[in-house]
């Protein structure tokens, strides 16, 4: 990061605490982290609040989104810090994850675990450099998986319907 680190909104509008990072919300100064905090809540967003791709179309009703991200979603700045505080304490990614983004749920449990380290476990002894470098290495990390999972289904596919087997009928039989 170039220039120095940015102070809280003044027109905090209502509805965009979603993404908003703690200190934000807190009035406090906010850093680097802070940035890379507000990446994680759309992540969470997207992948506990979407069923599908088409994120336009796809928003789960309000009712239906769970807990943790419903309530990151109210307009009382106080009570959004005091949840999102609270959820960054629990040791494992706690968020139930729609079945189409199933393969994002590793990179949000490294995010969760992220930050946690960060914050909780009171380890911020790294650069701003070493903490975007470990942070997009998770996203990367998380692509080169996804695509050896894939890579793996395809051979497996290939390798049954070549012995005449229909691969998605014994897939769902497994």
């Amino acid at each position: 990061m170039d220039g120095p680190d940015i102070a809280p909104r003044a027109d905090k509008t209502p509805g965009s605490y979603v993404f908003w990072p703690r200190n934000a919300l807190n009035n406090n100064p906010t850093t680097h982290c802070d940035d890379l905090e507000s990446i994680y809540y759309l992540l969470c967003f997207i992948i506990a609040g979407h069923t599908r791709l088409d994120l336009c179309n796809s928003r789960l009703p309000d009712s239906k989104i769970p807990r943790y991200v419903s309530n990151w979603m109210l307009d009382e700045a106080d009570f959004v810090f005091q949840n999102k505080e609270g959820y960054i304490r629990i040791t494992a990614f706690p968020i139930p994850v729609q079945d189409e983004f199933k393969v994002l749920e590793p990179l949000a449990a490294k995010l969760h675990a992220f930050f946690f380290d960060r914050w909780i476990a009171e380890t911020p002894n790294s650069t701003p450099e070493e903490d975007f470098t470990q942070f997009l290495n998770f996203f990367e990390e998380t692509i080169e998986e996804t695509d050896k999972r894939q890579r793996r289904e395809t051979a497996l596919e290939q390798g049954l319907n070549s012995y005449g087997g229909d691969a998605k009928r014994i897939r769902t039989e497994l």
